[in-house]
């Protein structure tokens, strides 16, 4: 997908990369990763971001990565005290990052079979 073509569509009301102007959704990520990638000549498909982001959503491995990103971020959102619209409930800290640990070896495992 073309640069001007990605300008013209957020022009349309409907569609954002970002719903409250400044947090990229999956597809902001996806498509700011490939420009960066293409920026230093790594090869990349063209393949448009917020199909390819959908298609991410789906595999077992992001499923696994964004299930402890959240956990270890609620968690140590508890732990400073930071507070927020919404109620939170979460591990403690300790909790939180000892599961982590027990699931970055869960996601290596699937990255490894995945090859």
């Amino acid at each position: 997908m073309s640069f001007l073509k990605i300008i013209l569509m957020s022009i349309e009301p409907d569609f954002a990369f970002s719903k409250d102007g400044v947090h990229p959704q999956l597809a902001g990520h996806v498509l700011m990763a490939q420009l960066f990638l293409r920026g230093v000549r790594m090869p990349l498909s063209e393949q448009d971001p917020q199909e390819y982001a959908e298609q991410l959503q789906k595999s077992e491995i992001y499923q696994l990565v964004d299930q402890r990103r959240r956990m270890r971020s609620i968690a140590w959102l508890l732990e400073v005290g930071f507070k927020k619209p919404g109620k939170y409930e979460g591990l403690p800290v300790e909790e939180a990052e000892q599961k982590a640990k027990e699931m970055r070896e869960e996601i290596r495992k699937l990255i490894q079979t995945s090859k």
